[in-house]
């Protein structure tokens, strides 16, 4: 089951870099474009393709995680969930000159947007709980999507969170792969056996 378990962290990899294509691609459209109000199509497209491509590889990630490891139900539900707020804030920001009620520069979105990422990061310790690696990384992760609230503050619209939050979570995925190979965490899986403490009492040896 261990080339399934890395195919769970690659494909989230691969669709987290793809999210930061996304965020750069929205970058270059309102840096040149924004202040005129122009629609292009070709740049729309293609932003809506690294988004579509970021979603696919996350939910085959998540299929992967839920079909490969053991238990930590929390940590899989709230990566889905987390997958699903990130493609809406995606279509938000791409549609925001059509949509009223959304506020791209709105602070209290920025600090609520990172706040959900680093809760959902964090439920990524139950991998390997009490791993000092592990932690260091999620620390690192978390710390990451927090600098994204200061987009805000610097006038840059919520794309910004969204590619803090991608970056961060590429640094712990390939993290992860890494600790996997090089057999620091050691993570339960369907179809391995179960790791069970044995205890032996000396109480009657002589």
């Amino acid at each position: 089951m261990r080339k399934n378990l890395l195919k769970c962290f690659y494909f989230a990899l691969f669709g987290n870099i793809a999210f930061i294509l996304f965020a750069i691609v929205c970058f270059i459209y309102y840096y040149a474009f924004g202040s005129i109000g122009v629609v292009v199509k070709s740049i729309e497209a293609t932003a809506y393709a690294f988004e579509g491509t970021g979603f696919i590889l996350n939910l085959v990630s998540a299929v992967y995680f839920f079909r490969t490891v053991r238990a930590r139900m929390s940590m899989k539900v709230g990566y889905c969930v987390y997958i699903i707020a990130e493609l809406i804030m995606m279509i938000l920001e791409l549609n925001s000159y059509q949509i009223s009620f959304y506020k791209p520069y709105s602070l209290p979105l920025a600090i609520i947007h990172s706040l959900f990422s680093a809760v959902i990061c964090f439920s990524f310790l139950l991998l390997e709980p009490k791993r000092t690696c592990l932690e260091v990384m999620v620390t690192i992760a978390v710390g990451i999507m927090f600098f994204g609230m200061m987009g805000n503050i610097f006038g840059i619209r919520i794309y910004f969170s969204i590619l803090t939050n991608a970056v961060a979570y590429v640094v712990l995925f390939a993290s992860v792969i890494f600790f996997i190979k090089q057999e620091r965490i050691e993570i339960d899986c369907y179809g391995d056996k179960a790791r069970v403490a044995k205890y032996k009492s000396t109480f009657f040896e002589e």
